[in-house]
């Protein structure tokens, strides 16, 4: 299974040791910025700045890669500026400017680029273009059902139906050239893609992710911690360890105050020289642990495919979001939220998200059903 947990609560496992506080400002439309709460991409390579300074758009705005500026996400064929994609490669549904779940198309270099949802489709849907179907699928305009492309057919030995698991139907994956169902908890395995939503691959066995305390092995998945009881994955020790209460004292000097993990040193707002250390972990880890259960078990009981097949399942008409758009929505509301400056900045998680366009039209979204959903292959916040 896909680690998606772990792209959630990734801050949970950087150490956050430093002898200058980091002085953090939220920034809005046009202002200069070194990173955002939605971009996948510039994230990581932002949040640790050599001037020790953090400039973070607000909710609903990007950083931009090249221009360092805040940006407001695009919506549904608005014009989008990073990330290009012509549909012949896999596609990203996030850090390039569009809400997330949509890719930045561009069909050709004299063509303009636009946001738009791409690669949602998996083998045997219904389609009416190729863009639409997975990568490595077409749509096959005889039987309007996206296929296996001819280029990668002819790559298939006799007797092998898959390269990959996108070739197989929802809760299976590619092994050996064969598509097999993804098998439950307890079962073996060697793999993650093995297992079924909900689950990860450790120790070979199939085991329920989130489910291990305190001093457990972490070593094969970082997801495997429960985060309801605050335990996290020590990068240092791969084992479940208890998030530490916050260190108090002046975090400027390291010989005064240094930061514990899932914390980071930032400059005080009445006194930028001195630093105080203040969480960078998710506010409700209960919550979204709840929200994580909910949404897996959906994905599994609709045959949703794999989140390692490579299908952009956070499209708005993807099988997971027709089936599962609330849960995923839920995750959204309940794992991107943050204490103190943080939640300052990100005051609107779901701003410019499919769960905010849903509440403004639903008309206009799945009418056949009530929508309210999120992201995916975002990390809310890498400190």
């Amino acid at each position: 299974m896909y680690k998606l947990t772990s792209l959630f609560l990734f801050l949970l496992f950087i150490s956050c040791s430093q002898q200058q506080c980091t002085d953090f400002s939220c920034v809005t439309e046009g202002m200069k910025c070194t990173g955002d709460f939605t971009s996948l991409g510039i994230i990581f390579d932002n949040l640790y700045t050599y001037d020790n300074n953090a400039r973070y758009c607000s909710s609903g705005y990007y950083c931009h890669r090249d221009q360092q500026k805040c940006i407001k996400l695009g919506q549904e064929g608005e014009a989008c500026y990073q990330n290009y994609c012509n549909g012949t490669q896999p596609c990203s549904p996030v850090g390039n400017g569009c809400l997330p779940g949509l890719s930045c198309y561009r069909q050709s270099i004299e063509a303009p680029a636009t946001c738009q949802y791409l690669q949602y489709l998996m083998i045997g849907e219904e389609c009416s273009t190729s863009l639409q179907c997975a990568y490595t699928l077409e749509c096959n305009q005889s039987s309007g059902l996206c296929e296996i492309s001819q280029k990668f057919r002819d790559l298939m030995p006799s007797g092998v139906e898959c390269l990959a698991g996108l070739h197989c139907q929802g809760g299976q994956y590619c092994g050996n050239g064969k598509c097999l169902n993804a098998v439950g908890v307890g079962q073996n395995c060697t793999d993650p893609q093995e297992c079924q939503y909900g689950t990860t691959c450790n120790n070979q066995i199939c085991t329920v992710v989130m489910s291990k305390g305190e001093g457990s092995s972490c070593e094969d998945a970082y997801d495997l911690c429960d985060i309801s009881e605050n335990f996290y994955c020590n990068d240092n020790t791969l084992e479940c360890t208890k998030l530490s209460s916050l260190v108090q004292g002046d975090c400027s000097d390291s010989s005064i105050a240094v930061c514990e993990n899932g914390q980071k040193c930032l400059c005080s707002s009445s006194n930028r020289t001195l630093g105080q250390c203040e969480s960078v972990a998710t506010s409700n880890l209960g919550q979204c642990k709840t929200a994580f259960t909910s949404f897996y078990t959906c994905l599994k009981d609709n045959n949703s495919p794999l989140l390692l097949s490579g299908i952009n399942i956070i499209a708005k008409d993807s099988v997971g979001m027709k089936n599962c758009y609330q849960n995923f929505c839920n995750i959204y509301t309940s794992c991107t939220q943050y204490p103190g400056s943080l939640g300052m900045c990100n005051n609107d998680p779901i701003l410019n998200t499919i769960c905010s366009a849903v509440s403004s039209s639903p008309s206009n979204f799945l009418p056949s059903i009530n929508l309210f959903l999120f992201i995916l292959f975002i990390i809310p916040f890498i400190l």
